[in-house]
């Protein structure tokens, strides 16, 4: 069957139905692939709206709308990890602010502190609105490059002001990562780093 706004959430469905042993799902939902493989990836998607189709023995998932929530609350940044690509990507959504690029950064650099040097994918996809100021941004750019010296990272920006942003950040901090890249959606960072299979997984927030 179909689910849509106000139906069961992924989370829901998982309480019913033992779907550890489901296989592999890839599924495309706005600019993002999304994985479905355990009931705990499953109940990661808990508080997100989403729109899927229920085969029985598999959730494919449609669509996500974006969660209702006050216009000042702050961005969420999760992150997600291909081990066959050797890709770090954070996801960030909602509103964009001082505070959340700064904690999102922080938490990010920890997480890369304990593995190998990787690419990265920086994604602003679901970002619906943009409070962040050009000063913050150069902050960070400042720092030394957090997935390692002379990975390739890529921005992914559709809105105009992430756009501008992220060019921002490239042009600062061109000497220490000459290999960052801003582009409008997620196909072509995957044809920039030359991923032709997308394997992401969530992990967590440090």
């Amino acid at each position: 069957m179909d689910g849509g706004r106000g139906g069961r959430s992924a989370c829901q469905l998982a309480q019913n139905r033992d779907i550890t042993s489901w296989p592999l799902v890839n599924t495309r939902f706005g600019l993002l692939v999304l994985t479905i493989k355990s009931a705990k990836h499953v109940q990661w998607l808990c508080g997100k709206s989403l729109q899927y189709r229920d085969y029985g023995t598999k959730i494919e998932i449609l669509r996500r709308f974006p969660a209702r929530a006050n216009a000042r609350s702050i961005v969420g940044c999760s992150f997600e990890f291909d081990p066959v690509n050797n890709i770090l990507r954070y996801s960030w959504e909602g509103n964009l602010t001082d505070e959340s690029l700064l904690k999102g950064d922080a938490a990010g650099r920890r997480l890369l502190a304990a593995r190998p040097a990787c690419r990265g994918i920086q994604d602003f996809s679901s970002v619906t609105r943009v409070d962040a100021s050009s000063e913050t941004i150069r902050e960070i750019a400042h720092l030394p490059p957090a997935y390692g010296l002379g990975q390739p990272v890529v921005f992914v920006a559709p809105r105009d002001t992430i756009y501008g942003l992220s060019r921002m950040f490239v042009t600062v901090g061109e000497e220490s990562r000459p290999k960052a890249y801003v582009v409008r959606t997620m196909e072509e960072a995957y044809r920039l780093l030359e991923v032709e299979s997308p394997q992401f997984s969530p992990i967590p927030t440090p």
